[in-house]
């Protein structure tokens, strides 16, 4: 996912707010306002409507120096100077949730778990729906600084500020952090090249991974493959992005003394809004007849077709379209009876959509990610499957190293609208 399909050609950044001493912790509501504060000479939190107009949204508040809105329609901050972790009503009414910590910034989940980072002690803590703090992590992020969510919010995102890995979490049923990697490798300065000054963090629509750095905003794709560094508009920090703005399409920065933004061609995930649902591994019959010597699939997906080749202009509700807001097909805690590998089999039709069909016959438009469930080792396959008008049947051999995982089927480039069907696990490779 190059910047080539975020980045709107013309388009640069233009000031938004400025004349500030340092801007931090930018949040949008579901309207597209924008919110951010002054974490150093700031009197307020400061709202930035859509039409431009700047005011104090909570006044007499300092040194905020992270912002979310949670689904309970209450602004959760990081007051960092205050030592305090506390959450305000729209009519500005303050509750404290957390005394004598050193928060940085923080992201709030769907259902109420609101993650914030500890820069000074290597920590990620969690405060659930009851109110109750624990620490979830220590030690794995040397200097945590900005946090965000995966679409589906099963995955939290920590960048270091003290090193040049932004690492990942899967994140427990019970709200608790399990197998973190260092999942995206930042750019680094040359200057300092094992330290990318690690900052705020946000997340589009489709995935992909913004992260404020010594270098520019870097983006990444969904699987942790750098996309880009965006140019930072003047030759100063940057610590805070979110998209806000008219439909969530633009992205905001905090830049120094100002606040800046440019339109790009996505929009934000909003954390508040009940995530997109990953489809769960359900063993189930093939409705397909398969060879004796096959066996039954170990997973099987036919979206009640039947396993026929149908019009899916007419029918796409009998299969998976990758839409706008889910460029890819999940296949979650997936159970195997051997190690010595499995072969996943599926159908896939590639409508033209903008995609020039001449240009672009020998790019491949689908990835297939394999995580081992323990490690989130992750191993790509790149299937040769090209833009045409027929149904494609792909047979992909995958080894895993233990008995459990996850794949994930993307649309690699998102160039053209992808289909698929009669999805199957079958045993052996």
């Amino acid at each position: 996912m190059p910047l080539s399909q975020v980045l709107i050609d013309g388009e640069d950044w233009e000031a938004v707010s400025s004349g500030h001493n340092f801007t931090d912790g930018l949040c949008t509501d579901a309207e597209g306002n924008l919110y951010f504060a002054d974490v150093k000479g700031g009197m307020a939190i400061y709202k930035v409507d859509l039409d431009g107009n700047k005011t104090d949204f909570i006044p007499e508040v300092t040194g905020i120096s992270g912002l979310q809105w949670g689904a309970d329609g209450r602004l959760y901050a990081c007051v960092a100077r205050g030592q305090r972790v506390v959450s305000f009503s729209k009519k500005g009414e303050m509750k404290e949730l957390a005394t004598e910590v050193r928060p940085n910034d923080l992201v709030v989940t769907h259902d109420g778990n609101m993650y914030f980072t500890m820069t000074s002690t290597s920590e990620i803590r969690r405060i659930d729906p009851q109110g109750e703090m624990t620490v979830v992590d220590t030690g794995t992020v040397k200097k945590p600084n900005g946090i965000t969510l995966s679409p589906d919010q099963s995955t939290l995102a920590v960048s270091d500020h003290g090193g040049k890995f932004v690492s990942v979490f899967q994140i427990g049923e019970d709200g608790t952090l399990n197998s973190p990697q260092a999942y995206m490798e930042m750019r680094t300065p040359v200057v300092d090249p094992e330290i990318a000054k690690g900052d705020g963090m946000a997340t589009d629509a489709h995935g992909r991974w913004y992260v404020t750095t010594a270098v520019g905003l870097q983006m990444y794709d969904p699987t942790g493959r750098l996309g880009g560094v965006i140019a930072k508009p003047k030759d100063e920090s940057i610590v805070s992005v979110c998209f806000a703005g008219p439909n969530h399409e633009y992205l905001y920065i905090a830049c120094g003394d100002t606040v800046y933004r440019r339109k790009t061609q996505t929009k934000g995930a909003l954390f508040f809004q009940e995530p997109h649902k990953r489809l769960k591994y359900e063993p189930k019959k093939s409705a397909a007849a398969k060879k004796k010597s096959d066996g039954p699939p170990i997973y099987a997906n036919h979206f009640d077709t039947g396993g026929n080749a149908f019009d899916p202009v007419e029918k796409a509700n009998d299969c998976y379209e990758f839409r706008d807001d889910s460029l890819a097909f999940y296949i979650d805690d997936l159970k195997i009876p051997t190690a010595k590998g499995v072969t996943l089999r599926f159908s896939a039709l590639a409508k033209k959509g903008n995609l020039n069909l001449e240009k672009h016959k020998d790019v491949g438009l689908l990835q297939v990610d394999v995580y081992d469930a323990e490690s989130i080792s992750r191993v790509i396959y790149q299937p040769s499957f090209k833009a045409n008008k027929e149904w494609q049947q792909l047979s992909i051999p995958i080894q895993l190293e233990r008995d459990s995982g996850k794949i994930i089927i993307y649309n690699k480039w998102n160039l053209a609208p992808i289909f698929i069907d009669n999805v199957e696990i079958i045993a052996g490779s």
